[in-house]
């Protein structure tokens, strides 16, 4: 079992900071929360069901010492954690509540595994001036610092603020970036590398030299976090390939042969069409999974993904190709490699691979359409397959229909697959009939906004759209001589809606036939350079998606309606499944910093933390590099 001190001078955001870090981090957990007389960590924003024990009335570090220890005992008898995650009163001093704790190291052998606290940023050399030595206890015990209000403050400031730092305490690893961007799993790895770096200056630092000024320089510390795993919405390096090879060398023993790339997709328009029978208007984009891989002489396979390092390798064999629950994110690949076999396709060994992913997962960018079609090339290249794009798109829909259980339609797997650079893809979902569409800007940009909701697909009411659509269908079919709701025109469907007898389900089909025609119409606009129309359509397509379709969420409808507010923006809406992930924005380009900053603040004023944006160009589909 391990403690870890989670510290914040008032304020500073460490609740919010625990529950971002517990969301979902894995292992039982028990919080124990002290703040004078009230309650600070509001249990009903705690996903999951981790037992909070309240210290109240005072400070655990003060008069409620015996308390505290008695709590810690109790929790233990009671729960048997893996960890107990301590958040002290907000005016603690951290060195005594290292005291309490260092009392159960010595008599039961826990492990205190994280000092962190969190920082305003923005009030720090405030709180440095008034509250002195009160303080500065916080900061130099801590062995991970992070940010809060970072984008506040100017990188001038940052930098002079940090230097302050490394004069009170020059071995904490210190976050740059701010915390409320990054995913539970990368807190995680930053804790995990902050621990690796105590354990190397236990073994080489005798001399205390680290301490001199030379030694802040190079403290470790300052480019701990420049790791692959946390640039989740950056551009794929140079120095994140090599990375990747050191890595794939390292967990494997072997040197890779063959490398790989599968772009992510947005959609333009036309949402939640595809399963309907309609058209769909998706583009790759330039963020994507990269790959790494070496075929193999026996039957086994060894994935890692950089993404999910917390998981390890996952190993399965030829024999045993099924959805287990503890391979997680490698069901997917898994699955494409059993669709290609079921398929008659000969996949006659293994092979070792490492996948790294720069568009977030969950976000509604199709990272799962995104392996899957990546795993589909890498059989094809590595067992020189004779099967087309085309097909390898139908089995990557039927992996994720019939070996993952959710019920996607076609799109994602195929914009994934057939993109194009600079070119959006027309396709009719009913008869895979597709058409190439120049995307043509000149002077504005694509802005993907992710909410930060993390949504999965097989949770979602995903299936039960479906289903409603599946049902208006089938009364529509007791007149009309039609396969899907997709080959109905706005006319046909008004003449005919009253045969929907279930008024939400005749919500959903206005939806599937108005957004199919509205991007047929995007498509014309678009080619006849019309921007400023397709961006009207764009705004109803939200609009159909919040009111008749009901699939945005307040997250969604808070970033499309400030987008809407903001001065340069075309058109804004979401783009996925939606109940959260991400929307897609065309901005014009001298607009973007006005964009971010206005309908950033906004947004967290409104929904308590950020979103992120990001500028992406319109790609090639996968393929190797």
């Amino acid at each position: 079992m391990i403690i870890q001190i989670i510290s914040g001078f008032l304020g500073a955001g460490k609740t919010t900071f625990i529950n971002k870090y517990i969301s979902e981090n894995k292992g039982k957990t028990v919080i124990i929360e002290n703040e004078f007389g009230k309650i600070g960590l509001d249990k009903k924003l705690i996903q999951g069901n981790i037992p909070v024990r309240e210290i109240n009335s005072g400070c655990i570090c003060c008069s409620l010492v015996t308390d505290f220890r008695e709590s810690i005992r109790t929790i233990m008898d009671e729960f048997s954690p893996e960890r107990i995650i301590i958040e002290p009163s907000g005016v603690a001093q951290l060195s005594d509540i290292l005291k309490v704790c260092n009392f159960f190291n010595r008599e039961y052998g826990i492990e205190i595994s994280d000092k962190i606290v969190i920082v305003d940023i923005e009030s720090f050399e405030d709180c440095l001036e008034d509250f002195g030595n009160f303080y500065v206890d916080q900061i130099e015990n801590a062995s991970v610092i992070m940010f809060s209000n970072i984008e506040k403050v100017e990188n001038s400031d940052i930098e002079r603020i940090i230097l302050k730092m490394r004069e009170i305490n020059p071995k904490a690893s210190i976050f740059k970036e701010d915390w409320r961007k990054i995913t539970s799993e990368e807190i995680e790895a930053i804790l995990e590398e902050s621990r690796k770096n105590i354990i190397k200056a236990k073994e080489s630092d005798t001399s205390h030299k680290v301490h001199s000024s030379e030694g802040h320089h190079h403290h470790p510390a300052d480019n701990i976090f420049d790791s692959i795993s946390f640039s989740n919405i950056k551009n794929f390096s140079e120095k994140n390939m090599k990375d990747l090879k050191e890595k794939f060398l390292k967990l494997f023993g072997i040197k890779h042969e063959k490398e790989f790339f599968s772009p992510g997709r947005v959609n333009l328009i036309g949402e939640h069409t595809d399963y309907n029978g309609g058209n769909v208007f998706p583009c790759a984009i330039d963020k994507g999974t990269y790959a790494l891989v070496k075929k193999r002489d026996d039957n086994r396979f060894r994935m890692y993904s950089e993404n999910f390092a917390e998981l390890g390798i996952m190993e399965f064999t030829l024999d045993k190709l099924e959805n287990e629950k503890e391979h997680d994110w490698a069901n997917y690949p898994k699955g494409v490699i059993k669709m290609f076999i079921d398929a008659g396709q000969k996949i006659d060994s293994g092979f070792d691979i490492i996948f790294y992913g720069n568009i977030p997962n969950g976000a509604g960018l199709s990272s799962s359409a995104s392996i899957e079609i990546l795993t589909a090339v890498v059989l094809k290249d590595l067992f020189n397959l004779d099967i087309d794009m085309i097909e390898m798109v139908k089995l990557g829909q039927k992996t994720e229909n019939l070996f993952i259980g959710v019920n996607s339609g076609i799109m994602d797997q195929f914009a994934v697959g057939m993109g194009k650079k600079d070119h959006a893809i027309l396709l009719d979902c009913n008869t895979l009939k597709y058409e190439y569409v120049p995307v043509v800007l000149k002077d504005e940009v694509i802005v993907i906004s992710n909410t930060n909701k993390r949504r999965g697909l097989a949770d979602s009411k995903y299936n039960e759209r479906r289903s409603e659509c599946e049902k208006a269908l089938e009364e529509l079919q007791s007149k009309l001589d039609i396969k899907a709701l997709g080959e109905l025109s706005i006319e046909e469907f008004e003449a005919n809606k009253e045969l929907i007898s279930n008024e939400i389900n005749r919500k959903r089909a206005k939806h599937a036939v108005y957004e199919n025609q509205r991007t047929l119409k995007a498509q014309k606009e678009l080619s006849e350079g019309n921007l400023e129309e397709f961006g009207k359509l764009m705004n109803q397509s939200h609009e159909s998606l919040r009111d008749d379709y009901e699939v945005t969420g307040v997250e969604l409808d808070t970033l499309v309606e400030l987008a809407w507010k903001q001065e340069g923006v075309v058109g804004s809406r979401m783009t996925g499944a939606g109940f959260g992930g991400c929307t897609v924005s065309i901005v014009k380009k001298d607009k973007v910093d006005d964009f971010v900053k206005n309908v950033g603040e906004k947004y967290r004023d409104k929904i308590g933390y950020d979103a992120d944006f990001y500028i992406v160009e319109v790609s090639e589909g996968a393929g190797k590099l």
